[in-house]
């Protein structure tokens, strides 16, 4: 009885495909089908374009190929006057264009965190992004193209922030790279800048990501700067929060006694220098405060409410600035 059915209704499909067009002539739509969306809200917006008559007909066709849960998600274009087996045969045999995303890395994001919305914006795999950041034989190809990638063992701090537009389940590589060339044209017009500098190119980036995540304000971003490198040139820990609410995983600028005491090369307490990579993506501005930072004498700061810094030269007046802010 079923089989009769089904074999019914292909008759009727077959009749209405062929012997009756919807139209006279051949205009094609671009119909979009998403992850999640059922067959049926597909062929209810293929009806209301009036590629199709019929809905329930046409829903049948794909269980009984059994390909109802095989169609791929993305923009299909389509005929207008083919009918229903034509239009189903089109759609199980085309590869739809994907759906183009507009992405926008925010500056002070850092590889984790870049990796957890694209995981949610475009579909892409968290674990394989975060592996691709750290995997030596990519960097390795990277550095073919960008030399002063070369013998690095991460790609943190060169997903460059920026607006980005890529396709639904882009390829993590791809974005990656297209990441990563980004910061090295961006970075093209301050070039001559890193002549002037004592720091290594890899450690202007990683002064930069601290600074990125100290600073609210651009204004107060050469001046913070001044602060670390005064204390890298006196060897004086950098005593900088974010590094180790880096390596914790936490967006908390106040960290507890335990928490400053834990044992990492990313804690700028317990350590010496920089830590071991960049902390996030830095801002081309935050870049430019490491190459002209501000001439001070300063070797402290503290934020108050507004989220500004007072700045001191000696401990006993970052003392007295603590007391004001609180």
């Amino acid at each position: 009885m079923v089989i009769r059915l089904y074999i019914t209704f292909f008759i009727i499909l077959l009749i209405l495909a062929f012997l009756f067009p919807l139209s006279s002539k051949e205009k094609t739509a671009e119909i979009t089908f998403r992850e999640g969306e059922t067959i049926s809200k597909f062929s209810r917006k293929l009806r209301e374009h009036g590629i199709i008559r019929f809905e329930k007909p046409f829903n049948l066709l794909f269980k009984i190929f059994g390909v109802e849960k095989n169609i791929r998600s993305g923009i299909y274009k389509l005929v207008y006057n083919e009918g229903e087996i034509l239009t189903f045969i089109r759609i199980v045999s085309q590869k739809p264009k994907p759906f183009k995303i507009k992405i926008t890395i925010y500056e002070g994001m850092n590889s984790f965190e870049i990796a957890k919305m694209l995981s949610q914006k475009l579909k892409i795999n968290y674990e394989k992004f975060i592996s691709l950041v750290n995997d030596s034989a990519f960097i390795e190809y990277l550095s073919r193209k960008h030399n002063r990638l070369k013998n690095l063992k991460s790609l943190e701090g060169f997903l460059f922030p920026d607006t980005y537009i890529f396709s639904e389940s882009e390829e993590e590589k791809f974005i990656i790279e297209k990441l990563v060339d980004n910061f090295f044209d961006k970075i093209e017009k301050i070039d001559s800048l890193f002549n002037i500098t004592n720091l290594s190119f890899y450690d202007v980036i990683k002064l930069a990501s601290i600074i990125e995540k100290e600073a609210y304000y651009e204004e107060e971003k050469p001046t913070i700067a001044s602060v670390f490198l005064n204390r890298l040139r006196i060897n004086m820990p950098l005593q900088a929060n974010p590094t180790i609410a880096y390596v914790l995983k936490t967006n908390s600028y106040w960290l507890s006694e335990e928490e400053i005491k834990f044992n990492s090369p990313y804690n700028t307490y317990i350590n010496l220098g920089l830590p071991p990579t960049p902390i996030c993506s830095p801002s081309l501005s935050s870049i430019i405060a490491v190459l002209k930072p501000k001439k001070t004498d300063y070797l402290y700061f503290v934020a108050n409410k507004d989220k500004k810094h007072l700045f001191a030269k000696t401990y006993s007046e970052h003392l007295k600035n603590i007391k004001k802010v609180r």
